[in-house]
C-alpha cells in the first residue's frame, strides 16, 4: 500500500485544470498581482513568499520569535519596493504594537515627511491610524487621513489591515468582525503619485516612537488594487495562517 505525503507549505497550491483551485489552509489566498509576501515565523523569514526574489533587507536587529517580529526605528525591514508614478497598491498586514506608544509609531510604509506615500501607523492615542498622501508642488493633498479617535481597537491587539489605491480612489479596510472599519476617498481632483522611497517593515521612512516594539506577523504587497471580494478573501488566508503561529481573534 503506497502512502502519499504532501507537506504544507505557505502559499502552495494545487492546480489541476479538471479540479477547482484549492489552497492548502493558511496558503496566500490571493496571489494575482502579489509582488511582496512575508511571514515572520521560522528562519526563512527574510524570503519573498510571492515567488519575486524581493529578499528582506534588515537593518538593525529585528527580532523574530513567537510567530511574529519585533521592530522599532532602529531595527526594521526594507523591501526594496519601490512604487512608480500612476501605479495602484495593495498593502496588508497582521500586526499590532507591544504597548501603547507615546508618539507614532509606523508599521509599514513609504511615507515620507513633504513627499509622497503611504503607511500605516498607530497614534499617541493608541489608535489604528493610515495615510496615503499625494504631493502637489503646492499643497499636500491626503487620500485617506483617518482620525486617531475613530477606531475603538487599541494598538496592543493583533489586527489585519489593508491600504489600497488607485488613481483617485484610495480605501483603508479593518475587518475585525466587532468594528468592521472601511474608510474610503474617492473621486479625488487628482491622481495618486507613489513616493520614490521603498517600502519598509517596521517603521515608515520618517521616524516615530521608538518607545514600543511593533510586532508584525504578515506583509503582503500587490502592484493593484485588489477588490472588495479579494481582500476579504485574502483576509480568510491571514487569518488561517495567524492561527497556525498561535495568534487568533483577528
Amino acid at each position: 500500500m503506497s502512502q502519499t505525503i504532501v507537506r504544507q507549505l505557505p502559499g502552495v497550491y494545487f492546480d489541476n485544470p479538471a479540479l477547482p483551485r484549492i489552497a492548502l489552509p493558511g496558503a496566500i489566498a490571493v496571489i494575482d498581482g502579489l509582488i511582496g509576501a512575508y511571514r515572520f515565523s521560522g528562519s526563512g523569514y527574510l524570503s519573498d513568499l510571492s515567488g519575486y526574489g524581493r529578499t528582506l533587507t534588515a537593518v538593525g536587529a529585528p527580532v523574530v520569535a513567537g510567530g511574529y517580529v519585533t521592530c522599532s526605528d532602529t531595527a526594521y525591514f526594507d523591501t526594496g519596493i519601490t512604487q512608480a508614478e500612476g501605479d495602484s497598491y495593495s498593502l496588508l498586514i497582521t500586526a499590532r504594537l507591544s504597548a501603547l506608544p507615546a508618539s507614532n509609531a509606523y508599521i509599514a510604509g513609504n511615507l515620507e515627511t513633504a513627499v509622497s506615500g503611504c503607511a500605516f501607523l498607530y497614534r499617541a492615542t493608541g489608535r489604528p491610524y493610515a495615510q496615503s498622501r499625494h504631493m502637489t508642488n503646492t499643497a499636500t493633498n491626503d487620500m485617506i487621513v483617518a482620525s486617531s479617535t475613530e477606531q475603538p481597537i487599541l494598538a496592543t491587539t493583533w489586527t489585519m489591515q489593508s491600504l489600497r489605491h488607485s488613481g483617485r480612489v484610495a480605501k483603508w479596510d479593518i475587518p475585525r468582525p466587532a468594528y468592521n472599519y472601511t474608510r474610503t476617498a474617492g473621486d479625488l481632483t487628482t491622481r495618486y503619485k507613489p513616493g520614490a522611497a521603498s517600502l519598509r517593515i517596521g517603521r515608515a521612512v520618517t521616524a516615530g516612537d521608538t518607545t514600543v516594539g511593533r510586532q508584525i506577523a504578515e506583509v503582503l504587497i500587490y502592484n493593484r488594487m485588489l477588490s472588495d471580494a479579494e481582500v476579504t478573501a485574502a483576509y480568510a488566508g491571514m487569518q488561517a495562517y495567524a492561527a497556525t503561529v498561535g495568534i487568533t481573534g483577528i
